[in-house]
């Protein structure tokens, strides 16, 4: 099957090395992943929802269920070799037919030139220019024979003809079959009209059967799938709406009703206000805010003991996770005259990247937070700085001793 996979920059001028990127980077869960995801890929699937379902909820109801599949799925994409702007398209593809049981949708939008597919496809002007057209709007709209009948001003019977032929075309074929798939000749087109959804119930109910002993018709329809999904390579992006992202935190991390904390699975321990500089940290590590989102250092309610005054000047920190606990305890300080409140501040000190703040401390005081589980990054240490201000200099760094 001679198919080309897409090319190199897609829609909104993001490289697919890039989109591949971001997609893998939520399958791992990096740090910062769903903004970049928000920021690379969400704009042009946006602008495809609304291509295929029109303004409304129901291509806002796609688009939210295709990013709920494209994060529960992106650990798997790279395993699976398919380039990351088709496999996307193709899970909204599947999300907005499920959003296609209401009256038919009026008059199609008018289409831009499909000048990427067949820059990435010559082989493809070889086609019936208007039959491009229909199988694209066959693939977008989600339309059936009946409705491209009468587009194309086409009897019912000729107009499957024409697409039949056309496909055939688009499928590239060549001398020398692949060997062992002799037999499927008659299948082949079968199989790109079950990737559009044209077969009849009865068609694709008879189709499902030969898969079952044929596993080589359930390869061509997913080849037919990723093949079609470039179709959609030259749909503007257009920017999402901003609840966009709330709604997709909630349907990622639980009911948007429920706290952040909770949301993430996060046992509140006595830091108190410590507890939601953990959580801005949380949200940073799953993408769910920005660096530049990030508050300024807040105070918590720290639990405080009293201690003597030493001769020291430096503060000196102890630090330790046991049972998921992060426990911090500052040595006692001997405060200049007059500064009854003097205080520090905790910050968390990745191995790579920015440090961010946990909140402050006092002297002769300790902060316990409660981790989900053993969350303490590889590599990080836990400094104490004597100014809120991210560009303060570090007083005091340990590595909290794993127990």
């Amino acid at each position: 099957m001679v198919m080309s996979a897409g090319r190199k920059t897609g829609a909104g001028g993001v490289a697919e090395e890039t989109l591949a990127k971001v997609v893998d980077g939520v399958g791992r869960g990096e740090r910062g992943a769903a903004s970049e995801l928000f920021a690379a890929l969400v704009p042009w699937l946006n602008g495809l929802a609304r291509a295929m379902l029109g303004e409304g909820r129901p291509a806002e109801q796609a688009l939210e269920a295709a990013l709920v599949a494209i994060w529960a799925e992106a650990p798997r994409r790279a395993a699976s070799g398919i380039p990351a702007r088709p496999w996307a398209a193709l899970r909204l593809h599947r999300a907005a037919a499920g959003q296609r049981l209401g009256p038919p949708m009026g008059e199609p939008p008018q289409l831009p030139k499909p000048e990427a597919y067949l820059a990435a496809n010559p082989e493809a002007r070889a086609l019936d220019p208007d039959a491009l057209i229909a199988i694209r709007q066959a693939w977008i709209f989600g339309l059936g024979y009946d409705r491209l009948a009468k587009l194309h001003d086409l009897p019912l019977a000729g107009v499957r003809h024409w697409m039949e032929d056309n496909l055939e075309l688009m499928r590239g074929e060549v001398a020398g079959e692949e060997p062992g798939l002799e037999d499927l000749s008659e299948y082949r087109v079968l199989a790109a009209e079950r990737a559009l959804g044209l077969l009849t119930e009865e068609e694709a109910e008879a189709f499902a059967e030969a898969e079952s002993v044929l596993p080589e018709l359930a390869e061509e329809v997913a080849a037919w799938e990723l093949h079609l999904a470039l179709l959609a390579e030259d749909i503007p992006p257009v920017p999402p709406e901003p609840e966009l992202r709330a709604r997709l935190v909630a349907r990622l991390f639980g009911e948007e009703a429920q706290p952040l904390w909770r949301r993430l699975g996060i046992v509140p321990a006595i830091a108190g206000g410590a507890l939601a500089a953990l959580v801005l940290i949380l949200a940073v590590r799953f993408g769910l805010v920005t660096d530049a989102e990030l508050p300024e250092a807040t105070t918590p309610v720290a639990e405080e003991e009293a201690a003597a005054p030493a001769a020291t000047t430096g503060p000196a920190l102890d630090a330790s996770v046991a049972a998921g606990r992060l426990t911090a305890e500052l040595g006692p300080v001997l405060a200049p005259e007059g500064d009854e409140e003097l205080r520090y501040w905790l910050w968390l000190l990745p191995a790579a990247g920015p440090a961010q703040p946990l909140g402050a401390i006092r002297p002769g005081g300790e902060v316990m937070l409660q981790l989900p589980g053993d969350l303490w990054p590889e590599g990080a240490e836990l400094g104490v700085s004597g100014d809120p201000a991210p560009e303060a200099p570090i007083l005091t760094r340990v590595a909290p001793v794993l127990e």
